[in-house]
């Protein structure tokens, strides 16, 4: 996809546009290539998630102040599970879930999608790819469905970060 641009007086808006969307491409290949979820992800262009990101991005301001944070870092997968969590700091992945209290790795998808510890309002596991796991908007669903998702991803987020840092004796639910 390329197009010949000449620099007017007029089209500053669009030359501009067009420099952001090149921009947002590069970066989405960087972050496929440095984050442990870009595995996942890797099969998607940018002209890919595109429209995703920017419906995404459209609707983060509706969300109350204090769950945008972790609505901030759920897509931009921040989302540290207690699988790679032990594996980071700990040498060793657990074998065990104390959300849900049963013999599960807690890895990202058991967290989000399976676990039955977030099971309450959890929507159903999105079909896109980068919805299930960056949460951005799928643009064939609503508004209100991709904010519920989002919500969800970040109040599982939430709660797991409050457990990392509870004192030992409080970490299982």
């Amino acid at each position: 996809m390329s197009k010949v641009y000449r620099l007017f007086a007029n089209n500053f808006e669009e030359i501009s546009h067009v420099l952001r969307v090149a921009w947002r491409a590069i970066r989405w290949e960087q972050y496929l290539q440095q984050n442990h979820r870009g595995e996942v992800l890797a099969s998607l262009h940018w002209f890919d998630v595109q429209e995703s990101f920017l419906k995404t991005r459209n609707i983060l301001s509706s969300f109350e102040p204090h769950v945008r944070p972790h609505v901030m870092a759920v897509i931009v997968a921040h989302v540290v599970s207690r699988a790679y969590w032990g594996k980071m700091e700990q040498g060793g992945v657990p074998a065990f879930c104390s959300f849900c209290n049963q013999s599960h790795v807690p890895d990202f998808t058991h967290i989000m999608w399976t676990c039955m510890g977030f099971n309450t309002d959890r929507p159903m596991c999105p079909e896109a790819l980068v919805q299930r796991t960056l949460g951005w908007c799928d643009p064939n669903l609503s508004t209100e469905e991709n904010r519920r998702v989002l919500r969800h991803m970040a109040r599982v987020r939430a709660e797991v970060v409050a457990a990392r840092w509870a004192p030992a004796e409080t970490t299982a639910r």
